[in-house]
């Protein structure tokens, strides 16, 4: 399931060669969805939450300079759209990161 999960990202395949790292994967999963476990409702309220309009939220920040991170490996980002949101949001910098995998974590 892992490397399902990680097909098109060789940043992450390689993590899945780190034993240690292989292994805390495999636990976490476990915890999420296990026989004991089940994350659907902390998964579906998260993603509800993406869901809202946060155009408020992201025009209060105009005033701090903010820093974007961009993987340049996730397939649910359109690097191509970067130069528009650049100029629909001129004080952030937006930034694609090599090699850093699905999820980068910043």
């Amino acid at each position: 399931m892992l490397r399902q999960l990680c097909k098109d990202s060789p940043a992450d395949l390689a993590l899945l060669e780190v034993d240690e790292i292989r292994q805390t994967l495999i636990a976490n999963i476990d915890l999420m969805a296990g026989k004991s476990h089940n994350a659907a409702r902390a998964f579906a309220r998260e993603y509800t939450a993406f869901q809202e309009n946060w155009s408020d939220r992201i025009a209060a920040t105009r005033d701090i300079p903010v820093q974007i991170y961009l993987a340049e490996e996730d397939p649910t980002l359109d690097l191509d759209a970067i130069p528009q949101l650049e100029d629909a949001y001129p004080w952030m910098s937006f930034n694609v990161v090599q090699n850093a995998g699905l999820v980068f974590p910043a």
